[in-house]
């Protein structure tokens, strides 16, 4: 069930969706560090969820995922629930390009002002609220987890999108789409950021 928040710069009858385009950097177990990885992840994400079973939780869908190392897709599906596929990714400081199948997802970007932090861009709040939400992959709700960020050393950088996908490489439900969107200044605006999590383990959703 969608419990859409009111930010003035949704237009009526619509919902939120996050797009999180990063490069994962030394990710892996506490120990052995030897485990730890790069790798480039893309997830779509439906927030303000309210699970019709526990009405009182508002959660983050992550409902696709795309990785450019097959053994991290292959363990965010088994081990999370998530709809992870593994995809040709390519990534650079303005641009951000996913070919999966015979689907492709290009988004570019222009820096739009410099380095700050949340005191810097109060619009960041929103992303910091949906941070903070437990999340799922699986729509049966089967497990959640959470990201827990280090705010107060978070880096950024707001920055103007232009981005272009073909249908099928998001959802069935999404058609080709082409959108620009300003950078974080404004309300729902694109960002940059750099900042250090963990996550927890997969746990019931209860």
């Amino acid at each position: 069930m969608l419990d859409t928040p009111s930010f003035s710069s949704l237009p009526p009858g619509t919902h939120p969706v996050v797009m999180e385009m990063g490069y994962e950097m030394n990710c892996g177990p506490e120990w052995p560090t030897i485990l730890d990885k790069n790798f480039t992840e893309y997830k779509f994400e439906i927030p303000y969820i309210r699970p019709k079973n526990n009405p009182q939780k508002i959660l983050n869908y992550k409902s696709v995922i795309y990785v450019d190392d097959k053994l991290e897709s292959f363990g965010s599906r088994e081990v999370y629930g998530l709809n992870a596929s593994y995809a040709t990714m390519n990534m650079s400081t303005s641009s951000y390009v996913i070919k999966f199948d015979q689907f492709t997802f290009q988004a570019l970007f222009q820096v739009d002002g410099p380095w700050g932090n949340m005191t810097t861009y109060p619009y960041f709040k929103v992303y910091q609220e949906i941070m903070n939400m437990s999340w799922f992959g699986d729509p049966k709700l089967s497990s959640c987890a959470e990201h827990h960020y280090d705010y107060d050393n978070i880096r950024i950088r707001p920055s103007n999108m232009t981005l272009s996908a073909q249908r099928g490489i998001l959802s069935t439900f999404f058609p080709n789409i082409s959108m620009s969107t300003p950078g974080v200044q404004a309300e729902l605006g694109t960002t940059e950021l750099y900042v250090k999590f963990t996550m927890s383990t997969p746990h019931s959703c209860d």
